[in-house]
């Protein structure tokens, strides 16, 4: 009796959840459906979307490499102006 005092609620719905879960996979066996199917997943716009999404932010992502590289070319080229400068005075 002491253990069950201190059982939560939640952990009681829990154990209901299980009793059902189990009760079904007794009675149906393996065609219990828990999560989506592959076919769901590959229909679902949500996931469309994000994969479209990470596609433009893996694009955006490029672009910005390649500004950073010119950026860094062009302090480079007047690095070395500057320096060429200042040994020819």
């Amino acid at each position: 009796m002491g253990f069950w005092l201190g059982v939560s609620i939640i952990s009681l719905i829990e154990f209901i959840g299980l009793a059902a879960v189990l009760c079904m996979w007794c009675i149906h066996g393996k065609n219990v459906k828990i999560g989506p199917s592959e076919e769901e997943l590959a229909n679902d716009d949500r996931i469309k979307h994000v994969k479209a999404f990470r596609s433009e932010l893996d694009t955006h992502d490029t672009i910005d490499e390649r500004l950073r590289h010119r950026a860094q070319m062009r302090q480079d080229e007047v690095a070395e102006a500057a320096a060429k400068s200042a040994a020819s005075d």
